[in-house]
């Protein structure tokens, strides 16, 4: 009988053993369990809030699945954002002018100066860059080789995804696409592209009105005296080829910031019939006031019929430097000044349009006429 009791009380014992250490291995399981599963799960959020895009260079980019600031490494780019929403805008390329603020809204004055990399001088600076902790940076304009690695070596530098989209006249309606997919702004990308490729297709057909042997010769004026300027074909000339002008310049077409130098005999050769001016927007003075007093210029076709006229460029240029989405309404202006037969335009409407949509600024009569009043010439 003792031994009844005995076999069953260690039958019992073994058995609650074997109970409680299955138990203690099951409650192992569920803590471990878990945090493989957290870890897991980790990844799949980290995964979830990027994405790999290919850029319009043909480079494989990750990029976040939501951006919030983001930055350019030109003004080109500063501008197309400011454009698309300026609320992500992290910073601007160069301080803004006193000018440049009659139109851009004083809650975005105070974005810090962070540099660009483009043009003869880059001030970019990769520390400030930083600091403000954009998502992503656009390099928007021209795509090269040089680009290319300096697009790459920003992104290992800041270890920030460098996305490069191409920006001639004839794919802004693509690059906006590509950008609003990127930033998360799909409908106002859309807005803004169809505006750029209707304003592309309204003015071929308006060419096709314009008769052989019609297209005026032109003369785009830079530097402080006039005598610098780009060719046909440059970058920085694509509003006047576009426009339908016939760029007169016969000289190199430079790479990066352009402008080759020409001589007076040069341009009296040529003997434009139209003089487009670029100059400092800020200027108290400056070649396009001084031209029709300047003795070397006064045989020159253009200057005798008093078809100078200088390009609007508030709160940026409209023509070139840098050569933006600015040029869009550029090219509106250009080609109804030198055809007004041909290219039935209201400008002033034009222009209303353009800032209310682009810059998110509706402008009066005044600033309107303020705007045009040397781009018509005198």
């Amino acid at each position: 009988m003792k031994n009844k009791v005995f076999l069953k009380t260690i039958t019992f014992i073994l058995t609650a053993a074997f109970m409680l250490a299955g138990c203690g291995g099951t409650d192992k399981n569920k803590y471990e369990q878990p945090a493989s599963s957290a870890i897991s799960q980790e990844n799949e959020v980290k995964a979830e809030k990027s994405k790999e895009i290919l850029d319009m260079a043909g480079r494989r980019v990750k990029v976040p699945s939501e951006i919030k600031k983001a930055y350019a490494t030109s003004q080109i780019g500063i501008i197309a954002l400011y454009t698309l929403n300026p609320d992500k805008l992290a910073g601007w390329g160069f301080a803004l002018s006193e000018s440049d603020k009659q139109f851009i809204s004083e809650k975005y004055y105070e974005l810090p100066v962070l540099g660009v990399w483009s043009g003869k001088n880059g001030t970019g600076n990769v520390e400030e860059i930083i600091k403000v902790h954009p998502d992503i940076i656009f390099s928007i304009g021209t795509i090269d080789s040089s680009q290319k690695d300096l697009s790459d070596k920003i992104q290992v530098q800041t270890g920030i995804p460098v996305v490069m989209l191409d920006a001639p006249l004839e794919k802004l309606d693509i690059m906006y696409e590509k950008l609003g997919d990127i930033m998360g702004e799909k409908d106002r990308a859309k807005e803004l592209g169809d505006y750029c490729a209707k304003t592309i297709a309204d003015i071929n057909k308006f060419k096709l009105k314009i008769p052989h042997g019609k297209q005026l010769k032109v003369y785009y004026a830079e530097g402080a005296k006039g005598l610098e300027t780009d060719p046909k074909g440059s970058f920085h000339t694509e509003v006047l080829d576009f426009a339908g002008g016939i760029n007169v310049a016969e000289v190199p077409k430079q790479s990066g910031f352009g402008r080759s130098a020409v001589s007076l005999e040069q341009l009296l050769k040529w003997n434009p019939e139209v003089i487009v001016v670029g100059y400092d927007k800020d200027a108290k003075s400056g070649f396009f006031k001084d031209i029709y007093t300047t003795p070397e210029w006064k045989s020159i076709k253009a200057v005798k019929d008093k078809k100078v006229y200088a390009i609007p460029n508030k709160p940026f240029d409209w023509f070139d430097r840098p050569p933006s989405v600015n040029r869009i309404l550029g090219v509106k202006w250009l080609a109804n000044l030198l055809y007004p037969e041909y290219v039935n335009l209201n400008i002033d409407n034009e222009v209303k349009d353009f800032y209310d949509k682009f810059y998110h600024k509706k402008l009066t009569e005044q600033e309107v006429k303020n705007l045009l009043t040397e781009a018509r010439g005198r």
